[in-house]
């Protein structure tokens, strides 16, 4: 592909009525890097024969945008990769204003980064042009809200990891009591042996153990 030179202009600077008489009501792509702060979209049609490039802030100018949009009154096809939780809250908005939202590999859109224009660095306004052309080739797929079992099973899996990583933390501190305090027990029963994990609850230390070890037994 060519060179290109990607000139963005803020949300506010635009000519809105002049960009709604060129595009008469025909379908529009609009392409957003999502980011944390600043975003970039491309906005233009099917054949690229109106495209706008913009950045507005995330907090501050969203709903501007989301409105701006609306007021175009033409079918809209947005098209976000499908990483991070950024962009979670601007495509809900989207999604409730009654957009067409489509999802996009992040790794597709970093492979063509030097394939697009021959030049292998990535920016913002370039992510987002990227995006609209490869959702123009058909590399994009409708965005599938996750189910209300996905979504269950999703935080019962961070809760998890969460323990998990805890559980971790609290065996390696064990592992190195344990080691000072009663290195023979080592040799007999793993670290996540229940009858270790019981015996230490119940008794404390080896010399409470062994002074119950009819018990303990």
């Amino acid at each position: 592909m060519k060179t290109h030179t990607y000139r963005a202009k803020k949300v506010n600077k635009i000519n809105w009525i002049q960009l709604k008489e060129q595009l008469n009501g025909s379908k529009v792509l609009f392409a957003i890097d999502v980011a944390k702060e600043q975003q970039y979209a491309l906005l233009t049609t099917e054949d690229g024969s109106v495209s706008v490039l913009m950045h507005w802030k995330y907090l501050e100018q969203t709903r501007e945008v989301v409105e701006r949009l609306k007021a175009l009154e033409c079918p809209i096809e947005v098209i976000l990769e499908s990483t991070s939780t950024y962009g979670d809250a601007l495509r809900y908005q989207l999604k409730r204003a009654g957009f067409d939202v489509y999802q996009i590999s992040t790794k597709r859109v970093s492979d063509a980064r030097e394939v697009f224009d021959g030049v292998l660095n990535m920016h913002d306004a370039k992510a987002a042009t990227v995006i609209a052309e490869l959702h123009r080739r058909g590399l994009s797929q409708p965005w599938r809200e996750r189910s209300e079992a996905e979504r269950t099973l999703g935080a019962q899996r961070r809760e998890y990891e969460l323990h998990q990583s805890h559980h971790h933390r609290n065996q390696n501190r064990l592992e190195a009591y344990l080691s000072r305090h009663w290195p023979e027990v080592l040799a007999e029963l793993s670290l996540d042996s229940v009858t270790l994990e019981q015996l230490m609850i119940t008794y404390g230390d080896p010399a409470q153990i062994a002074a119950h070890a009819e018990t303990v037994a």
